[in-house]
């Protein structure tokens, strides 16, 4: 079977390589972590020394193309109080270094674990 000289072109031609950039907290994970216990309320951090309960809850949120924080929602939680908490710090975050699609800046959909343990 004869091809075409467009179809050994489209076949010559090389795989299309997206290159994806995922949002970053400013400072990077170890800023993030100092910033949320910084953050961590006290009133809820003198209720948390009552109880020995300890973990991790998961909050989904989309970082806008200008790194704004949006959409945020309670992907998996321990205990009301925890998931309030956890939900109140990632609405009051400051703005990220938003993810970029191909070096053009895009919103991104970002799942953020929150730990809360006894120290």
């Amino acid at each position: 079977m004869l091809r075409t000289q467009a179809q050994v072109l489209e076949e010559a031609r090389p795989a299309s390589v997206v290159h994806r950039q995922p949002p970053e907290f400013p400072g990077g994970d170890e800023a993030l972590n100092k910033w949320v216990k910084t953050e961590v309320d006290s009133v809820f951090m003198a209720r948390l020394l009552d109880t020995d309960l300890n973990g991790r809850v998961l909050i989904a949120c989309t970082i806008t193309a200008e790194g704004g924080v949006d959409s945020v929602s309670l992907e998996r939680g321990v205990c009301p109080a925890y998931d309030v908490e956890a939900l109140r710090l990632v609405r009051s975050m400051p703005n990220w270094i938003p993810g970029k699609i191909d070096g053009v800046p895009q919103p991104m959909r970002m799942m953020i674990p929150i730990t809360f343990r006894h120290e």
